[in-house]
């Protein structure tokens, strides 16, 4: 979800691309390991104002990520949308982009919910 422009340039996916590679990865996963295996997608998690990274970027990736899962008919893991809709959501990063340790068990219970959810053990 980095910025076209400013200092994430060398970083920057535009979206219709950011989709076409969930896509390739999908593929490539299936191709190696077989069309049946169990393929989860997760959006990116919320970030906080960076120089590279807006939240609202942010938010068109993890729309993204949704209709990418959707239209290959995978489940997906929102890791946006719960994290972004707390009030206080900044307390789930150390710098506005990495996850503290607090952040990291949001997106474990988003992860393991997903999966509980849509797989069979």
């Amino acid at each position: 979800s980095a910025l076209a422009e400013g200092g994430a340039g060398n970083k920057y996916v535009p979206l219709d691309r950011y989709g076409g590679n969930l896509e390739k990865i999908v593929a490539e996963i299936r191709r190696q390991v077989g069309p049946s295996t169990n393929i989860l997608i997760a959006t990116p998690p919320p970030t906080t104002r960076t120089q590279e990274r807006t939240n609202h970027n942010t938010s068109l990736y993890a729309a993204q990520a949704l209709r990418t899962a959707s239209s290959l008919s995978l489940p997906a893991a929102d890791l946006y949308t719960p994290l972004a809709s707390a009030p206080d959501y900044e307390k789930y990063f150390r710098d506005g982009l990495h996850l503290s340790p607090l952040g990291n068990d949001a997106v474990y219970q988003q992860v393991v919910s997903a999966i509980e959810a849509n797989f069979k053990w």
